[in-house]
């Protein structure tokens, strides 16, 4: 479950258990130093081993900024001094503060619009980086151009890597069944995992997010229509039955721009929520 800006961590994570989620993707947004800012890490501190002590996995992410910034091929984010030095130099202090205790390092979210061998040889820093304080942990390795057509020609390889994809109701083709959905999914489930031997993670997941992820607005009516709620369902339904996913929805927050799965802080859920809670608990 991707983690919004709960008001209490803690009682945030409990309503989620009682919702049968069992991981959190916490988004390190970075506009300052973040090895020398005291409160920024204090509270990732308590937003990380809050999760832990719940029992719950953490996938730990790097964001790009407010928004899908686009990633320039020289400073890496929005916050023009960072470099991709002072990337690698944070994902090594990131994992020497959590060694052992099990996190899953997300390296980057949604990277775009770059050249795909400058991709790889990044990606390899960053796992370097890692792999120097956190040697066993799992790393997720996201996307291109929100493509994976670039681990054809530059793949990053390595073991405990997983690959992730961002998928809502609007990017597969105009369908929302079950044989629409497991259509799409023939490229992901034979190409990587059949013939690579891939693990393959759903980062994010929701209804139609076409049109600044409003409620009513969008592809195939928003990210609580009709469509949107029957895509869901028959998604989560597919990566179960195939096995070919693991899948982490968006977005436990408040607000029209993180397609909410919650209305208050209370836990009570969305249409897409109310969707998504059913699905896990009967599971």
């Amino acid at each position: 479950m991707n983690g919004g800006t709960p008001v209490d961590s803690n009682t945030q994570y409990a309503l989620m258990k009682q919702w049968g989620i069992n991981c959190v993707r916490i988004c390190c947004v970075l506009d300052a130093d973040p090895l020398y800012d005291s409160t920024y890490l204090a509270q990732l501190d308590e937003a990380v081993n809050g999760a832990l002590a719940n029992g719950m996995y953490v996938m730990l992410t790097l964001m790009s900024g407010e928004g899908n910034v686009i990633w320039s091929n020289g400073p890496c984010t929005w916050y023009q001094s960072f470099t991709w030095n002072d990337w690698a130099n944070w994902w090594a202090f990131v994992a020497n503060r959590y060694s052992g205790k099990g996190l899953i390092y997300d390296t980057l979210n949604e990277p775009v619009s770059w050249n795909l061998a400058d991709h790889q040889t990044r990606m390899n820093n960053l796992i370097s980086s890692i792999r120097s304080y956190d040697p066993s942990s799992i790393i997720m390795l996201e996307e291109v151009d929100w493509s994976c057509n670039w681990m054809q020609s530059y793949p990053v390889t390595g073991s405990n890597l997983v690959y992730s994809f961002h998928l809502y109701a609007d990017e597969t083709g105009g369908g929302n069944d079950q044989v629409s959905i497991e259509t799409y999914f023939g490229y992901y489930g034979v190409t990587w995992l059949n013939q690579h031997g891939y693990c393959v993670v759903f980062g994010e997941y929701g209804g139609d997010s076409n049109g600044g992820n409003t409620g009513s607005g969008g592809t195939y009516g928003g990210m609580y229509s009709t469509f949107s709620l029957t895509w869901i369902q028959n998604f989560l339904t597919v990566c179960n039955a195939d096995r070919y996913a693991g899948y982490d929805a968006y977005n436990w927050g408040l607000g029209t721009l993180t397609m909410p799965l919650i209305t208050d802080w209370y836990g009570n859920p969305s249409p897409s929520g109310t969707v998504v809670r059913s699905y896990y608990l009967s599971h």
